[in-house]
């Protein structure tokens, strides 16, 4: 497999031979897209990943939805018959984690006014590519075989020139039963994250489902078809991961959880984590404060309770934020996960 440097080099090369062919040819291969900003739907899972998608229609559903209990005790309507075959190969002892499924209210579709992507900038590449610039392996096909990859609509690829390098490379990999009833979505990102925010638990806490070392908020609501749907959030890698799935059971989901996420030595779902670092920024709108850790480049993402104002902070004070779990959403933490937000002794 190429490293990223590699592969970064073969898209540069490819990128200023495709500019050049154009430019003969006095034609831009997307015009639309060379002068105007991108409006996308926030998070990539409404504008990649298809978290909005509708479900293929049927003149007769499948099975008849179902009250079904959730372990936290919360009850939402589901559908049966939602299992997939999985790879006999697995180890037969395999033991799926405890799992908490956090309740939220089906999300209404968001627009948001994104960057500028020049077609000129655009790389197409093959999903061997993909794979290879990511430098991972999806072998959703394999540990599950009644999943296929489906043919991307859009293809894949990024927008990258030799003076930023790959600014904006959002990729949906999808995968689906032969009738479209089972779907799953992945959807990848390395230089643009940008975390999933519309979502309204119905609960008051947030609970984790411990994954291979990572402490994950599983996400769990029922559509407009009346399928229970999945979605996870989490950064490993520098490679953030957006996974939606619809049309599984929830132990299908977990599987493909322990088949993605990348194992980790620490494995303490009952830790509490530590973000220490000086203020970036301060919404007052949206109760929010960015924190960029000492030593680091990325800044994550405070949202405040109702009982702390985004107002008690300034630029550049240092603060101490402690929460449970991993950010709820890539690089974002929740109100329902922090335990403390403090200052810093000076």
């Amino acid at each position: 497999m190429k490293d990223y440097n590699e592969v970064a080099q073969s898209i540069l090369e490819r990128r200023d031979k495709y500019v050049a062919e154009r430019r003969r040819a006095t034609k831009r291969i997307v015009s639309t897209l060379s002068c105007f900003c991108l409006v996308a739907l926030v998070g990539f899972g409404a504008w990649h990943s298809g978290l909005f998608d509708s479900q293929p229609a049927f003149n007769e559903p499948i099975d008849e939805p179902e009250e079904r209990e959730f372990q936290d005790g919360t009850v939402a309507s589901v559908t049966e018959g939602s299992y997939m075959t999985v790879d006999p190969e697995l180890p037969v002892d395999l033991v799926l984690p405890v799992a908490h499924f956090n309740l939220v209210d089906k999300p209404d579709p968001a627009t948001y006014q994104q960057i500028a992507l020049p077609g000129e900038d655009y790389i197409s590449m093959t999903y061997v590519e993909l794979l290879s610039y990511y430098g991972i392996e999806l072998p959703i096909e394999e540990a599950f075989p009644d999943l296929s990859l489906a043919d991307s609509e859009r293809g894949y690829g990024v927008y990258q020139n030799s003076e930023r390098g790959a600014y904006y490379d959002g990729n949906s990999v999808r995968f689906e039963n032969a009738d479209g009833t089972q779907t799953l979505h992945i959807t990848l990102t390395k230089a643009f994250h940008h975390p999933y925010d519309i979502f309204t638990l119905t609960g008051e806490q947030i609970g984790f489902t411990s994954v291979n070392g990572h402490d994950l908020s599983v996400f769990s609501y029922v559509d407009e078809n009346g399928a229970q749907r999945f979605y996870v959030e989490l950064l490993q890698n520098d490679v953030g991961w957006y996974v939606d799935a619809s049309g599984v059971s929830e132990d299908d989901f977990l599987r493909i959880l322990m088949t993605v996420v990348t194992e980790t030595p620490d494995d303490d779902a009952d830790a509490s984590n530590v973000l220490y670092g000086a203020v970036h920024s301060v919404d007052p709108y949206a109760n929010r404060i960015g924190v960029r850790p000492d030593g680091e480049d990325l800044v994550y993402t405070v949202t405040l309770p109702p009982d702390i104002s985004a107002d008690d902070y300034s630029m550049d004070d240092q603060v101490i934020i402690t929460y449970e779990g991993e950010p709820a959403t890539i690089k974002t933490i929740w109100p329902q996960q922090l335990v403390s937000v403090a200052f810093a002794e000076p």
